[in-house]
């Protein structure tokens, strides 16, 4: 029993004939071969455990580089951006949204964008007011978002503070 304890997993009855001892011998020799090729297995499964996580985390490095990056260049716009999922709650609210409405994106990201700004057209001109109160005449440009299965999935609008054009317009008249 102590040495089934400690490894063995077959024993031989005395006396024993030369044909049981090499069918016990076969057998120990195939169980110790099943156990080499289980912990091969072993190894070789923890060794591409480790290359998955590996470029795993490679793949989640170039995901937060790529996210990065389309933050800056929406950022980076001359206009407000501000996008929604199909049900209006906003999901991108831009630098120059920002300075346009005097919110910050973390006081909109996650509201319905009408209880924030009210109806928002489609397309063309429209009045909006900022945090503070005053009005602003903005141009607005809506485009559908639809991802691969031709199914919409968001909003973007671009959105330009028409302040100055009316400004120097009423200027030349």
């Amino acid at each position: 029993v102590s040495a089934l304890e400690c490894g063995a997993f077959d024993f031989l009855i005395k006396p024993f004939t030369l044909d049981e001892l090499y069918e016990h011998v076969d057998h120990a020799l195939t169980e110790r071969n099943s156990i080499v090729e289980n912990h091969q297995l072993i190894g070789d499964l923890m060794q591409t455990r480790t290359v998955l996580q590996r470029q795993l985390l490679e793949q989640d490095e170039k995901l937060v580089q790529t996210e990065s990056y389309l933050n800056h260049l929406i950022d980076a716009a001359p206009f407000g951006i501000i996008s929604t999922d199909r049900e209006g709650i906003v999901l991108t609210f831009n630098d120059k949204a920002e300075q346009m409405y005097g919110y910050m994106s973390k006081e909109i990201l996650g509201r319905s964008l009408t209880k924030v700004f009210g109806e928002i057209i489609d397309i063309g001109y429209a009045t909006h007011q900022r945090k503070e109160g005053s009005e602003f005449p903005v141009l607005i440009h809506r485009q559908d978002i639809i991802n691969d299965l031709a199914e919409e999935i968001a909003h973007l609008y671009v959105l330009e503070d028409q302040s100055e054009r009316e400004m120097l317009q009423a200027q030349l008249f």
